[in-house]
């Protein structure tokens, strides 16, 4: 049996240039396994957009590593634990999201979801993906309160969106992300 950690974090600051004010953000998902063989050190995966807010980058956080292990074959041995410090994320997951399809993607208060595409998306790789797997269970961590892999890519999405302020690195276009990962539907 494997037992894999992903732990994520994602974030969003406005940045204010000679032009206009401009939101940068950055997620970071960090990936342990107990199986050195298949998995010899952490894989660490991040990257930095604009115009996208907080959730959208915790969000962003969840899909990209779920992505990879749903491309993944012979999962029936492997227990994922994912952790996140966004409430929004964990309670989108565990209470919300059925409660969206029943209303045809409408919130309580009878809205549109918001982000909806990317939480189309989550709801289908989330369920491929428990299928798959032995076990597949998230769990809230609590931010900024010394757990060392949630530390750990809060520093990596800060270190990013500092780049991205000093024009070190150049973002991402989200939108375009997005439309690719969801077929452009």
């Amino acid at each position: 049996m494997e037992n894999i950690q992903i732990y994520s974090d994602g974030g969003a600051r406005s940045h204010v240039t000679k032009k206009l004010p401009i939101k940068y953000g950055s997620f970071t998902s960090v990936i342990y396994s107990d199986n050195k063989e298949s998995m010899p050190k952490p894989i660490i995966v991040s990257d930095g957009f604009d115009n996208v807010t907080n959730n959208q980058m915790e969000i962003l956080g969840f899909i990209i590593p779920m992505m990879y292990f749903n491309k993944k074959e012979n999962l029936e041995d492997v227990n994922i634990i994912f952790y996140s410090d966004s409430q929004y994320l964990i309670k989108g997951l565990e209470e919300w999201l059925p409660n969206w399809k029943k209303r045809n993607w409408k919130t309580a208060s009878n809205k549109p979801v918001k982000n909806l595409r990317e939480w189309q998306l989550i709801d289908y790789i989330y369920n491929e993906l428990k299928e798959k797997c032995n076990s597949f269970t998230l769990q809230w961590v609590r931010g900024h309160n010394g757990n060392p892999g949630n530390e750990k890519c809060d520093k990596n999405c800060t270190r990013v969106i500092k780049e991205l302020d000093e024009e070190k690195i150049k973002p991402k276009n989200y939108i375009d992300l997005i439309e690719r990962l969801t077929g452009g539907k």
